[in-house]
């Protein structure tokens, strides 16, 4: 056959009613954080959750659950938004990729916080479950995080 386009795999387009939902699930899970409520935020994470660093190393839903735990401890401040450069649907999952920028503040010396500014990189493979939207998988590309000072808070 002279001249045939070759063939692709093309991933459907993922309809906006189910972005939103995407993006109705992002929303409550930043308020679990900001509210540092393990129990709703772990509720996001699908129970054969991965996450990949940058570096290769994996983590399970269980052990970012501990780690989580751990800022929630000392977390005064916290904000992040998500930017969608791409998304694809596969069955019931939604796959985007996109950039991730987030600000925590983590209480140090008992009246003090720092900051952190963390820029993330990479893909985000959400599961629609009977329970709703969970986090599968994160991969991440790449990873910044940059200090950005030290502010006096005050005793709890």
């Amino acid at each position: 056959m002279t001249g045939a386009p070759a063939v692709t795999a093309v991933y459907p387009a993922v309809p906006q009613a189910l972005l939103h939902e995407i993006d109705a699930a992002h929303a409550r899970t930043r308020d679990a954080f900001r509210r540092c409520d393990t129990a709703a935020y772990s509720a996001f994470l699908a129970p054969d959750f991965t996450w990949h660093d940058p570096d290769g190393r994996t983590r399970t839903a269980e052990e970012i659950g501990r780690d989580v735990q751990v800022q929630f401890a000392r977390l005064v401040g916290f904000d992040t938004r998500f930017r969608r450069d791409e998304s694809s649907l596969e069955g019931l999952c939604v796959t985007e990729s996109g950039t991730q920028v987030a600000r925590i503040d983590l209480r140090v010396f008992l009246v003090f916080a720092v900051r952190w500014n963390i820029e993330r990189r990479g893909t985000y493979t959400w599961k629609r479950g009977p329970d709703g939207w969970r986090l599968l998988a994160v991969r991440l590309t790449s990873e910044q995080t940059r200090f950005g000072g030290l502010r006096f808070v005050g005793v709890r």
